[in-house]
């Protein structure tokens, strides 16, 4: 599980060719009434469309959604009355780059 607060700045790892990632964030308590979304940058600069957390705090990210390089992550959680807050700007890798 992976913690999550406004000063979050976790690399995740993710998996290989046809295995999603299946993440699961440890969402703090005034978020649990938030729509919460993983946004991912390609380290291309290009943007996946955000990814809805689930009621346990997980999402699942294919290699499609994270190229095949790595980028960079954040969570954004929106309130019932529409305001918007985001963890800090994380950075993920493939198992492209783990491997060099």
């Amino acid at each position: 599980m992976i913690p999550v607060t406004f000063d979050t700045v976790a690399t995740l790892q993710f998996g290989s060719e046809g295995h999603p990632t299946s993440l699961h964030f440890a969402i703090p308590e005034e978020w649990k009434t938030c729509k919460i979304r993983l946004h991912l940058r390609r380290s291309d600069g290009s943007f996946v469309p955000p990814m809805q957390l689930d009621e346990n705090g997980c999402v699942k990210v294919n290699r499609s959604d994270s190229g095949k390089t790595g980028g960079q992550w954040m969570l954004s959680a929106e309130s019932p009355d529409g305001k918007v807050s985001y963890s800090r700007i994380g950075k993920y890798v493939t198992p492209m780059e783990v491997t060099q």
